[in-house]
């Protein structure tokens, strides 16, 4: 179609039958790919799949690591749950150790509640006597017990 001016410099289309109007539209439609065009997509669809790989590699490696955390969570919690149904734990407790030569017997206190948690015979390695610790030992005995080091 042809286009001209009218007389008053307006831009008329030549040729077209009135009570038609045109319009530019745009429609997705079938396009035969270029050799280029081909080339350039398959690029494109290697970078996706190596992309997609990384991308599972990823989810594999913080699944193991949310999989462990879990575990983790798990192991502690029924260990706990150990715990609460016997009602007690084992610490480390401080304690004394005394070595008492006139009676051959080792006593082992806790610190924190002086009950005597074990008391058993000397043995032979034990009952020999330094002679600092003779001394100690006539020291206890010659002041009724006040003054003497213990271990």
């Amino acid at each position: 179609m042809a286009k001209r001016t009218d007389g008053k410099g307006k831009l008329i289309e030549v040729g077209v039958a009135r009570g038609v109007k045109r319009k530019k539209v745009q429609r997705s439609l079938r396009c035969e790919l270029s050799y280029e065009e081909q080339r350039v997509k398959g690029l494109e669809m290697a970078e996706a799949v190596s992309l997609a790989r990384e991308a599972e590699e990823d989810k594999t490696t913080k699944m193991k690591a949310c999989k462990d955390l879990i575990e983790s969570h798990l192991g502690h919690a029924s260990a706990l749950a150990h715990v609460l149904r016997q009602g007690y734990e084992v610490r480390p407790i401080e304690c004394e150790q005394i070595l008492d030569y006139t009676e051959g017997k080792v006593i082992i206190r806790r610190s924190d509640t002086m009950e005597t948690i074990d008391e058993r015979a000397m043995t032979e390695e034990e009952r020999q006597v330094s002679f600092f610790e003779e001394e100690e030992v006539a020291l206890k005995e010659h002041s009724g017990g006040e003054g003497a080091a213990t271990d």
